[in-house]
Protein backbone atom coordinates (compact mmCIF):
# COMPACT_ATOMS: atom_id res chain seq x y z
CA UNK A 1 0.00 0.00 0.00
CA UNK A 2 1.24 3.30 -0.97
CA UNK A 3 1.43 5.72 1.92
CA UNK A 4 0.59 9.78 1.11
CA UNK A 5 2.23 11.96 3.83
CA UNK A 6 -1.16 14.42 4.76
CA UNK A 7 -0.61 17.68 4.87
CA UNK A 8 -0.66 19.46 8.47
CA UNK A 9 -3.19 22.38 8.40
CA UNK A 10 -2.75 25.52 9.87
CA UNK A 11 0.62 24.71 11.03
CA UNK A 12 2.41 27.97 11.21
CA UNK A 13 6.37 28.83 12.04
CA UNK A 14 8.55 31.80 10.61
CA UNK A 15 10.79 29.09 9.33
CA UNK A 16 8.50 26.13 8.26
CA UNK A 17 7.32 25.93 5.12
CA UNK A 18 5.06 23.13 5.23
CA UNK A 19 4.80 20.12 7.73
CA UNK A 20 3.31 16.72 6.72
CA UNK A 21 1.99 13.23 8.73
CA UNK A 22 3.25 9.91 7.46
CA UNK A 23 2.83 6.43 8.47
CA UNK A 24 6.12 4.40 8.34
CA UNK A 25 5.56 0.51 10.26
CA UNK A 26 4.08 1.61 13.15
CA UNK A 27 4.88 5.25 13.54
CA UNK A 28 3.24 8.11 13.16
CA UNK A 29 6.08 10.60 11.55
CA UNK A 30 5.62 14.35 11.21
CA UNK A 31 7.94 15.87 8.34
CA UNK A 32 8.75 19.52 8.92
CA UNK A 33 9.57 21.17 5.62
CA UNK A 34 11.99 24.55 6.17
CA UNK A 35 11.65 27.41 3.51
CA UNK A 36 13.96 27.78 1.20
CA UNK A 37 15.99 30.32 2.79
CA UNK A 38 17.29 27.72 4.57
CA UNK A 39 18.94 26.78 1.50
CA UNK A 40 21.22 29.64 1.07
CA UNK A 41 22.03 29.92 5.15
CA UNK A 42 24.01 26.63 4.78
CA UNK A 43 26.66 29.12 3.34
CA UNK A 44 26.31 30.82 6.43
CA UNK A 45 26.91 28.40 9.48
CA UNK A 46 25.72 31.09 12.07
CA UNK A 47 22.51 31.75 10.66
CA UNK A 48 21.87 28.41 9.52
CA UNK A 49 22.22 27.30 13.32
CA UNK A 50 20.04 30.54 14.55
CA UNK A 51 17.13 29.34 11.97
CA UNK A 52 17.59 25.94 13.25
CA UNK A 53 17.51 26.72 16.50
CA UNK A 54 14.09 28.70 16.24
CA UNK A 55 12.67 25.35 15.07
CA UNK A 56 14.11 23.33 17.51
CA UNK A 57 13.07 25.95 20.50
CA UNK A 58 9.40 25.68 19.39
CA UNK A 59 9.25 22.12 18.27
CA UNK A 60 7.27 21.05 21.48
CA UNK A 61 4.42 23.58 20.37
CA UNK A 62 5.07 22.45 16.65
CA UNK A 63 4.08 18.83 17.80
CA UNK A 64 1.52 19.17 20.30
CA UNK A 65 -0.51 21.10 17.38
CA UNK A 66 0.16 18.44 15.07
CA UNK A 67 -1.22 15.78 17.43
CA UNK A 68 -4.59 17.99 17.88
CA UNK A 69 -5.09 17.52 14.13
CA UNK A 70 -3.12 14.09 13.47
CA UNK A 71 -3.11 12.10 16.54
CA UNK A 72 -0.01 10.99 18.03
CA UNK A 73 3.62 11.60 16.60
CA UNK A 74 6.19 9.60 17.51
CA UNK A 75 8.91 10.65 15.26
CA UNK A 76 9.49 14.08 13.79
CA UNK A 77 12.21 14.60 10.52
CA UNK A 78 12.98 18.50 9.87
CA UNK A 79 14.19 18.68 6.07
CA UNK A 80 15.18 21.58 3.66
CA UNK A 81 12.43 22.21 1.03
CA UNK A 82 14.06 21.20 -2.19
Amino acid sequence: MLNVPEEVKGLSHPRIASAFITKKADENILILEMHPDMIDAHANHDLFDSYLNEVLMDLEELKRRAEEQAGSVDHIDIRRMH
